[in-house]
């Protein structure tokens, strides 16, 4: 049996607790209190079904997180409509020819209405119930994500039928944004299923690992997994990236021979019912840790865990970025790798050479969830902080990756040995020794509680217990 973590089973829960007019209820109540005029609507598009090009083969089809946030609905093409002072949603769909049904399930009112018990209506409607509703104002989902700087054509919609009213642009967005960086429990049992079910398919990947395979089979192991168990699907392409390989932050190819003697870097998540699980482990491909690969793992595992020790509502995310520089620098130290004062070493951003990317992200609906940035909490502009995906402060409801790494990365490493600044704190010899090393990330799924935080990834982190895992045994009990 599928068991709780399939998609069945998961749509059948966020039913069963009302998940989405929970969600609408604590967004409106949000919006409200930001100044949306009472009597007011927003509207929003779901994504609509594309083809590659110019074939009829349409491409993997993948629901707009702020049009399911708010209507839970999964079916393409579809228009929300979501009265802001009484809460009642209603439904767009495209009145299709009646021979389609030859093809395809026709998404009719009717249909809708049976599903999900909304106002249902097809779209060359909107005007009729725009007419009847006589909004004080029309709210559109315009705006950019604070991170990435990627605007949202998808969920931004403007009908003709809209002219006749007053637009607001600006209000919803941010709003809407800042609503889903924290989660309730509800959304916590969903992305806790994700979690547990691609913990499952990490574990089967190590446990079918040897040298000789190639980096696709164990892509397809995580997929097979949580597909074929779980109804769930890739929630990012995944990065397998072995030997040096591994330096490659999102390698993308997965096509070589994984040989004896390397690190693999697997960092793949699942997809389920509109969220995502983001797991990154790290081990030797032949399940036996040199002395070399042990140390550089153990000091990202170390910085790992410091973190999620220090993990708490009100701790700046920038603070714990630098504490897991510190912890990995130090232990390059101890390797022989690095030279000098660790605190000299983060201010003249020497970690960055070896962990150039942010220490997480935002994850729920999306794998890099919006709301990374807020006023208060500009971009860094350091080598290495400038990459974070967030900076704020945590707070309680937070869901978010603490992924450190350590990197061998030759061009990173060429530019900072030819830097009189950074040079002098590496030590070339040591360097020479780990070219090709690969690296190493470690990446949990964390959530933030009132006390602290909670891991909601489940994988083996030791290296007795991957090693343990990788020989088939009972890593739970080493």
């Amino acid at each position: 049996m599928p068991g709780i973590f399939s998609l069945e089973s998961i749509a059948a829960y966020a039913k069963s607790v009302d998940l989405f007019s929970k969600l609408r209820a604590r967004f409106l109540s949000r919006f409200l209190s930001a100044g949306a005029a009472p009597g007011s609507v927003l509207v929003l598009k779901g994504m609509s079904d594309s083809q590659y090009y110019d074939t009829d083969q349409d491409r993997e089809y993948r629901l707009e997180s702020f049009f399911f946030y708010l209507f839970g609905v999964e079916e393409p093409d579809v228009t929300g409509l979501l009265e802001v002072s009484t809460g009642l949603p209603h439904l767009f769909v495209p009145r299709l020819p009646v021979n389609l049904g030859l093809f395809l399930v026709i998404q009719t009112p009717e249909v809708l209405f049976r599903k999900y018990g909304y106002q249902c209506h097809y779209l060359d409607e909107m005007s009729a119930v725009l007419s009847q509703i006589n909004p004080s104002k029309i709210y559109l989902n315009k705006g950019t994500n604070s991170d990435s700087g990627v605007e949202t054509p998808s969920t931004y919609v403007k009908l003709p039928e809209f002219d006749s009213y007053e637009i607001d642009e600006n209000l919803l967005y941010p709003h809407l944004s800042e609503s889903r960086v924290t989660k309730i429990p509800e959304e916590f049992e969903i992305l806790k299923r994700a979690a547990l079910a691609a913990s499952e398919a990490h574990i089967e990947a190590m446990k079918i690992c040897k040298p000789n395979m190639m980096e696709y089979q164990l892509a397809a192991t995580f997929y097979h997994h949580v597909q074929f168990r779980y109804g769930q699907t890739y929630a990012f392409t995944p990065i397998i990236g072995s030997g040096n390989n591994g330096s490659v932050l999102h390698y993308p190819n997965k096509n070589c021979n994984m040989e004896d003697g390397t690190m693999v870097v697997s960092d793949m998540g699942s997809y389920v019912y509109g969220f995502c699980s983001d797991i990154t482990c790290s081990y030797p491909v032949n399940g036996v840790f040199t002395h070399k690969q042990a140390g550089i793992y153990n000091a990202v595992l170390k910085a790992n865990r410091a973190v999620i020790e220090a993990m708490k509502p009100g701790v700046d995310w920038t603070d714990m970025h630098i504490l897991a520089e510190k912890v990995i620098i130090q232990d390059l130290v101890d390797i022989g790798l690095l030279r000098g004062n660790v605190d000299e070493m983060v201010e003249k951003r020497v970690g960055a050479i070896f962990f150039p990317h942010g220490l997480g992200h935002f994850l729920g609906m999306d794998t890099h969830d919006v709301g990374g940035y807020s006023t208060g909490h500009p971009r860094h502009t350091c080598p290495g902080l400038k990459k974070l995906r967030t900076r704020r402060n945590l707070e309680d409801g937070m869901y978010i990756t603490v992924e450190p790494g350590c990197y061998f990365i030759d061009f990173a490493l060429d530019q900072a040995l030819a830097d009189p600044e950074l040079s002098r704190f590496l030590v070339p010899e040591k360097i020479q020794e780990y070219r090709g090393f690969g690296g190493v990330r470690i990446e949990e799924d964390v959530r933030v509680t009132a006390t602290g935080c909670e891991v909601l990834s489940k994988v083996p982190r030791t290296v007795p217990q991957i090693e343990a895992c990788m020989r088939g045994e009972d890593w739970t009990l080493v």
